[in-house]
């Protein structure tokens, strides 16, 4: 088991981009006039980023774990079989917008998520959690990694000349955000479409890479001159 101490890094990217140092916001439904020069001008303080930090986060931590087997089939050959695994918990996870309807405004059906619809479908009448502001971005403690992977590797030492190795992973990485302190570190993901709903996100990481497969080897002039 291993910490993961929650460096400043994490919150460079939150707290310098929020207001008033920093104006950026998210205006619904802006007249067709304002674009493309005038977009700016829309921007208030109920309208602006701001930024969310949480308060006493627990402990980030990460968990390995793998069993091998080696068996030597010949004098000059080894095959090694094995299972490497891994677990992320309480892990840094980027929110890209918290301030959206509040899970005591959404139901679910067994199935799906249903949503309020604000009357005459207008998004200035959605009810978020703090209406003062237009986007509240936000770094919480809730992500979770997690991989496993079966390795096996097979090694012939040097024999006539010729020594090689063949190396296979068959993996799975699974997690709910592989961003930490941008939205999409790999531009592969969509950042926390709905904040609060871990499992909605869970899918395979950006870095996910089901097959590997790595062929090496190295021979001796001895052999070429045969």
């Amino acid at each position: 088991m291993f910490d993961i101490i929650p460096l400043p890094y994490l919150l460079v990217n939150l707290i310098p981009r929020s207001a008033p140092f920093y104006l950026e916001g998210s205006i619904p439904n802006p007249p067709s006039s304002s674009f493309p020069a005038h977009g700016f001008d829309l921007l208030s303080p109920s309208t602006v980023q701001a930024t969310r930090l949480e308060f006493d986060p627990r402990r980030s931590y990460k968990m390995q774990w793998n069993l091998n087997i080696q068996r030597q089939l010949t004098r000059s050959l080894a095959l090694t079989v094995g299972y490497v695994g891994s677990a992320g918990v309480h892990l840094a996870h980027m929110i890209y917008d918290y301030d959206q309807v509040p899970p005591s405004l959404v139901t679910f059906d067994g199935t799906n998520y249903r949503f309020p619809i604000p009357p005459g479908n207008n998004l200035k009448l959605v009810q978020r959690v703090n209406p003062n502001f237009g986007q509240i971005r936000s770094t919480d403690f809730q992500g979770h990694s997690s991989y496993h992977s079966l390795q096996t590797n097979l090694v012939q030492r040097l024999t006539k000349g010729l020594t090689y190795q063949i190396a296979y992973t068959w993996s799975k990485a699974i997690d709910n955000g592989s961003s930490t302190s941008g939205g999409s570190d790999n531009l592969n993901s969509l950042q926390g479409p709905w904040p609060f709903c871990q499992r909605c996100e869970r899918g395979p990481s950006d870095y996910d890479i089901p097959h590997s497969f790595v062929l090496t080897f190295n021979t001796t002039s001895r052999l070429w001159r045969r």
